[in-house]
Formats: C-alpha cells, structure tokens, sequence
C-alpha cells in the first residue's frame, strides 16, 4: 500500500513527489526531514503518513508544536484521537479544569472526560498532540512507534527550553543586581545550595558547571501567574548532547517537517548521531512571480549604524506607504519600532506595545482590507495574511541573534555556519507571511544592506525555491 493512497483530497505535484520520496526510504532510514516551503500543504502530507502506520497497526503521533496548529489539525482531521492537557478539559461536576479536579480527589470522578480522551488516544494507532501533552502522557501511553513534527525547526527552543532551569526570585530570592555572568550566577548558587538545596538550585549549577559558556543566562522582569517577578533563566545553547526525551530508542521513526531544516538542525538536535537521516525536497507551488523579493540597498541596520540609518529608512518605508495603498506589515523590533515612530506619521500605522500586541494585531487584522499597516515586532512566525489581509511587507533588517550575549558570540566565532543559518531561517520564515497559496500575492521589501551580504556569501544556505523570488541581486 502506498502513501498516497491514504492522502485526503486530490494531491498537487510537490505532495506526490515528497510521498514517493518518503515512501521509497522508508525501510532504509530512520529519520526523515521534509523540506517543503509555504503552500506546499505539509499536514496532508503527515496525515496520510499517520493514516498508512495505523494501516500497518504502527501507533504514529503528529506533533505540532503549540495549541493552535493542534486545533487546526483537529479541525481538518477529525479521525485523529487529539489530546490535550487536562487544564483544556472541564470536569462537568466542579467545574474546573480537569487537571485542578484530579489534583483536588485522590480518586478522581466517574465519567471524567480528561481520562475518556487519554484513553481513546491510547486505543487508537492515528493521534495528534502538542510536545508537552506528548511528554505529559508518556507513562500512560508510552512512545508511539513513529512521530511526525511538524513545524520541525521549533524543536531546538523546544529541547533547549526543557533543559534549561527558570529560577524566580520569590522561590529563590536572589539579589536584584546580580548580573547574567557565568561566575556571579555560580558564586549566588554556591551560597543559596548551602542554605536550601532545592532540586532547581542544583540543576542550574550543574548546566552552568557542564555547559561553561555555552548557556545563556538572562535576568529580566517576566509575567508569573497574574503579576511580574524577576527570573534568572539559564538556557544551553545547543541540546545536541542532552538526552532525547522526545525520541528515546523506543520511537521507530522520526518524520521532520519544515521549510526551515537542514542539516545544522539535525546536528543541533543530536539526531544525526543515532539515526539515518535522508532529506525530501520539493519546490514552491507557488510562482516566483507574485511573491517576489526586492532588495533594494539604503541602510545598513547593524546596530553601530542606527543612528544615522533610523531616518533613512524611515523615508524608505514612507515611499513604500505612498506607493501601496493596500495593507501591510512592517517587521521590526521594539527598540527599532520607538526609534522610527517620530519620523513616521502616517495614519495607516497600527503600533503595540508588549501590552496590547494581540488586541492591536486583531484591529490590523479586522481592519485589514481598509489599508491598516501593522508596524510589527515578533511576526515573522505564525501568521497567515493570505489575500487582502496583506499584499506587501517590509523586513527593515535581517534578524539576527545578538552578538551581546557571550554564548552565542563564542558560538557564532567557532561556527560562523551556524550563525548565519539563524538568521536564513528567520528571513526565510518572514518572507513566507503575505504570500500563502498559488493564488495569492504579496511583495516583500529588504532595504538592510546586511542581507546583500549575506545572502551572497551564504546563498548555499537559502534553498533554491527562496532563490527564485530574489530581485535586486545578481
């Protein structure tokens, strides 16, 4: 039985071509990474996979990374058993979330329906559920024979943030001029274990102690419960040697997909050490020419240069408003945002705080079709303005990660591959937001002269479907 027997609907060319790829290397390989950009209908793609092992009764588990590419899986694939954890479950006799009923009866209640759902996903072979409910029900469940990630290149912040250790300052009250340095964090620690042993202390000690200076530590004031409160927060910047808890030996198969993976993933992950690893490829469904790239050089936004390209840009962006009268987005971070906000006053940008990002997102999305322009920090990811939600976008720099911070400096030094991979990918997935089908369109514009640069020197790294769009670079 083939693949594409169990694909719903009529498949597309590119479908068809992944499936033949996936199914021929089936019994050869172990991992299979599915390079597929936008449009190219990746969950069709993992279900018919998931529906052919049930086939063969191999239980298969389609992860998606958070709650919202969950719901739309459940909504267009009703015949998987989806899973949620119990605080998305009502008990019918308190009345509160099943995961605070079960705390408060030794017993629980007949006719729970956290348990009813737990126990349906066990007895069917076809599930869907997001990494923490994956890792939350493995004692009950156990590890299905095969999982397919989807939105794959999530997986390394998703490994890195389950290593990492979040101290708060109310459980562990350490000294608010304490600095993100690797000694004084260490020296703190040394003291506060004496004191109080706690199983968190002693965790990040011995992930700053084995890491050395391949960590992160950030000290910021973050939202905790219905208030703030100061963390310290102790992350290793790459999981590659940390056990496998979402992959022990036990799982048969790992299925990978993402328009963002590639071989530095696999290696960060560590899953190039105990699997073979095989990567399916396909073009872009859509044409190059209604999600075209235009680079165009004006500024350079690294950051010793702001100051004089702040008002530069600012005039760029200004062109673009007059010229496109749809709607739009512009990509930009916090601190750019408040620098350009003076020299732009046209009455079609929408601006947020951290505070109001999700109501003022939802006015620009509502309000879209009128010409609204969302002046946007944090969108690059996860968001579909497919349509007239948006025709255009403006990347105002390429995202790359802080040289700031001394671990990903020593790391960028002793892998300049890596780096520059990081910030690839981000450009990559921000080009991807005006432009959802073959029938859409959507422009995006780059004036930061840093992606000439980049994209000349490390074009191997950009696939060949992204390359296609580029204008302005020979």
């Amino acid at each position: 039985m083939t693949i594409g027997l169990y694909f719903t609907g009529k498949a597309r060319a590119e479908q068809e071509h992944i499936m033949e790829q996936v199914q021929a290397a089936w019994h050869t390989h172990s991992c299979h990474v599915i390079q597929a950009p936008v449009a190219t209908g990746k969950s069709r793609i993992a279900h018919a996979i998931a529906k052919w092992g049930e086939d063969f009764q191999k239980s298969v588990a389609i992860v998606p990374p958070n709650g919202v590419l969950q719901r739309q899986y459940q909504d267009e694939f009703p015949d998987l058993a989806s899973l949620w954890g119990g605080g998305e479950y009502y008990c019918v006799k308190s009345r509160k979330p099943c995961n605070i009923a079960k705390s408060r009866s030794k017993t629980g209640c007949d006719g729970c329906i956290h348990t009813a759902a737990q126990l349906r996903t066990k007895a069917s072979h076809a599930r869907l559920m997001n990494p923490y409910t994956l890792l939350g029900n493995r004692k009950l469940l156990g590890y299905p024979h095969t999982i397919i990630f989807d939105e794959a290149h999530k997986l390394i912040d998703f490994q890195q943030d389950q290593i990492g250790v979040t101290l708060w300052r109310n459980k562990h009250p350490f000294p608010l001029d304490i600095t993100p340095d690797h000694s004084d964090v260490l020296s703190w620690l040394e003291g506060a274990m004496k004191r109080t042993p706690h199983k968190d202390l002693v965790k990040a000690y011995q992930l700053i102690r084995d890491q050395d200076q391949q960590v992160y530590i950030t000290r910021r004031y973050a939202p905790y419960f219905n208030r703030q409160e100061w963390q310290l927060r102790i992350v290793p910047l790459s999981p590659r040697m940390a056990r496998p808890i979402l992959w022990p030996r036990s799982v048969k198969k790992i299925v990978l997909l993402s328009a963002t993976i590639n071989e530095i993933d696999l290696h960060e992950l560590g899953l190039d050490r105990h699997h073979d690893v095989v990567y399916h490829h396909c073009g872009s469904p859509i044409p190059p020419s209604v999600r075209p790239i235009y680079y165009q050089t004006h500024v350079n936004m690294a950051y010793k240069n702001k100051e004089l390209s702040i008002p530069v840009l600012a005039e760029c962006i200004n062109a673009v408003l007059a010229d496109k009268p749809e709607s739009g987005i512009i990509h930009t971070t916090y601190a750019d945002a408040n620098a350009l906000r003076p020299f732009l006053s046209n009455p079609r940008l929408l601006w947020h705080t951290h505070d109001n990002k999700q109501m003022v997102y939802n006015q620009f999305i509502t309000g879209a079709r009128n010409g609204r322009v969302l002046v946007g920090s944090g969108f690059t990811e996860g968001i579909d303005l497919k349509g007239d939600l948006a025709r255009w976008q403006i990347l105002t720099k390429v995202p790359s990660l802080s040289l700031a911070d001394p671990a990903v400096a020593m790391k960028a030094q002793s892998d300049p591959g890596w780096y520059a991979w990081q910030s690839v990918k981000n450009l990559i997935q921000a080009s991807g937001r005006v432009c959802r089908t073959p029938e859409d369109y959507g422009e995006t514009y780059i004036f930061d002269s840093q992606f000439k640069r980049l994209y000349t020197d490390r074009r191997y790294l950009f696939p060949a479907w992204y390359q296609d769009s580029v204008r302005g670079i020979e």
